[in-house]
């Protein structure tokens, strides 16, 4: 199942929002992300390039193999 993450930029630096949640639909999301901009000056961080709406794709389990010499 893709969800979708809110980031922070700083020129090449990006990281996840902590203030935000983890949104399973992109319509949520990016609502959630227009909504933080135009709400009270105070909360957005000025210093910021830009927040961004990212895909994030599950991450599969590694399988271990076992191996042994005969």
């Amino acid at each position: 199942m893709t969800q979708f993450v809110i980031m922070k930029r700083r020129g090449a630096h990006v990281e996840p929002l902590s203030e935000a949640s983890i949104f399973d639909d992109l319509v949520e999301a990016e609502i959630w992300a227009a909504t933080y901009l135009e709400g009270d000056p105070a909360l957005f961080d000025q210093s910021l390039d830009s927040i961004e709406v990212h895909r994030q794709e599950p991450q599969l389990a590694t399988r271990q193999v076992a191996s042994g010499k005969r």
